[in-house]
């Protein structure tokens, strides 16, 4: 459905900063709720809305640095370790493994 008439400055204000988000939430629900109303600013929103994503970013993220957890090399070495240990000394013959001589 197209609609003939334009909207009025005041009306493309409110289109901007809705779309931007810069309403109170008492303001962002009246003019919602003259959107509903108004056939010309559905369209205008649905409009922008359709477009917004293939404008370029207006301004860049902030770029944020994320800590990461110091590396713990002990946290898997330790159980490898503890595994070789356990598997050498049940399989190899000798003093301490399952082989070992009876006393």
């Amino acid at each position: 459905m197209t609609v003939d008439r334009a909207l009025s400055s005041e009306e493309q204000e409110q289109l901007a900063r809705y779309l931007a988000a810069q309403m109170t939430p008492e303001e962002q629900r009246a003019f919602e709720q003259q959107i509903l109303e108004d056939p010309a600013l559905s369209e205008a929103l649905y409009a922008q809305s359709a477009l917004e994503p293939h404008v370029p970013a207006r301004r860049a993220a902030p770029a944020r640095v994320i800590a990461l957890p110091p590396r713990r090399t002990w946290a898997y070495v330790l159980p490898i370790a503890a595994a070789l240990i356990a598997a050498l000394v049940l399989t190899l013959p000798g003093r301490f493994g399952r082989h070992a001589p009876a006393d």
